[in-house]
């Protein structure tokens, strides 16, 4: 029987673990257990294809409350926007109370998996214009706004400086679209020295009066399921996002998906929810409306990964699923001690140029033994590309893999049917 030869064993596990390295994952963040994806294949074809139109087509648009701020800090809930302005020095304790009244009594609604949208719609108006009434009674005090903020426990999530850093290097703009309150938002992000030149923000902001007391607010109420009209309004008018197709859009309620329909010939969307309160009810939906959910994840790190991905200047296409994915093959592989003998891999792929053009280099895996001197410490495989110089990278438009053939060779011989390597089998 064939477990009654211990070396085949060998042989079957060195094809599956070179095979999962030149299919491996291009963003190992995606595969961390807070990840959930309903269409893993639709998510990498869409990163894949937003990576080869590069940063100059990209934007990105995002909710701010429990999105880009954390929902949660050392067990106690980060405050919103709104509620950052319940301190003293702004509003009084009758307000406060009845604030937390209109919380406790809609913010549950928001949040029911068991409600339409449209049913939520107006309850949601009459809420956030009950909180505006109460905060225009008080008059708070425009001067006051800075010193609310620095001493709230107002927390931003863990790897912002790199989100908001990076999009500002690559000179890709970014839409903050909150429901909340639009001068503590600002001043939220200036005090933690992430508000660049290429942040807008669409919110709900504060009139004051000459003396610097509230008396209005401005424009039309923006809550979290009319964002699809302020989208279409607000986004046409800034010339930045203009020729930019291709969205990356962030949020932590469904009606956040409604953000990007102000762009206009959109190519590419990429969504990410944040499930951050109530998962269990409220999974399925998001799995089903969102591309990426991440639940109960108070970081940044997939939107940071994804991010760097899409702005990388590779120029290829590598997939873990077969499909297209920008990246070449490294240099040198390491398998794990497998494998006692000599093995080469051929791995046809069809490159295209952007004229065009197409040529089929071999790809070569030659593995020449085991490190005897290191206690079988690793197989060593080496890669090559044939009739490929590295000044044709940059022209290469796609590459697309063809076929992959392994060989074991025993005492030296190869088959004869598939081509010999580069060079000679060395012996590590």
């Amino acid at each position: 029987m064939i477990y009654h030869i211990p070396w085949i064993y060998a042989p079957v596990r060195t094809v599956l673990a070179i095979w999962h390295q030149l299919t491996k994952s291009e963003i190992p963040e995606l595969a961390k257990c807070s990840v959930l994806m309903k269409e893993r294949s639709r998510v990498e074809e869409t990163i894949c294809a937003m990576q080869r139109a590069g940063a100059g087509s990209l934007q990105v648009i995002s909710d701010f409350d429990m999105t880009l701020t954390r929902f949660a800090h050392n067990g106690t809930r980060v405050p919103t926007t709104h509620n950052i302005l319940d301190n003293r020095l702004l509003i009084d304790e009758d307000c406060t109370k009845k604030m937390r009244e209109l919380l406790n009594t809609y913010y549950p609604i928001e949040i029911d998996a068991g409600r339409t949208a449209e049913e939520k719609l107006p309850l949601m108006v009459k809420w956030w214009t009950e909180v505006h009434e109460l905060l225009i009674q008080q008059r708070i005090r425009k001067d006051m706004l800075a010193k609310a903020v620095k001493e709230s426990s107002a927390v931003l999530r863990d790897g912002y400086k790199l989100f908001f850093d990076h999009l500002t290097e690559q000179q890709v703009p970014l839409m903050i679209f909150s429901a909340g309150v639009g001068d503590v938002l600002e001043e939220v992000i200036r005090q933690n020295h992430v508000f660049y030149p290429n942040v807008h923000i669409i919110s709900n902001y504060m009139d004051f009066d000459q003396t610097g007391a509230l008396r209005a607010f401005k424009g039309q109420l923006i809550h979290s399921f009319n964002k699809r009209e302020g989208a279409l309004s607000h986004a046409a008018g800034l010339r930045e996002l203009q020729g930019r197709p291709n969205v990356l859009l962030l949020g932590d309620s469904l009606g956040d998906l409604t953000m990007a329909d102000g762009v206009s010939e959109h190519q590419n969307i990429l969504t990410i929810g944040f499930l951050n309160d109530k998962v269990e009810e409220r999974k399925e939906a998001y799995i089903n409306s969102f591309d990426i959910v991440l639940v109960q994840d108070e970081t940044m790190d997939v939107a940071n990964a994804v991010l760097r991905y899409i702005t990388s200047l590779r120029h290829k296409c590598w997939g873990s699923s077969l499909r297209e994915r920008n990246s070449f093959l490294p240099s040198q592989l390491l398998v794990p001690r497998l494998f006692p003998f000599p093995v080469l891999v051929h791995l046809q792929l069809e490159f295209v140029g952007r004229d065009h053009s197409i040529f089929v280099p071999v790809l070569v895996v030659e593995h020449v033994g085991n490190d005897i001197l290191h206690d079988h410490a690793g197989l060593y495989a080496t890669f090559a590309l044939r009739h490929l110089q590295l000044d044709e990278l940059p022209k290469l438009e796609r590459v697309k893999r063809k076929k992959t053939t392994m060989k074991l060779m025993l005492g030296g011989g190869v088959s004869s049917n598939i081509p010999p390597p580069l060079g000679p089998l060395r012996c590590c």
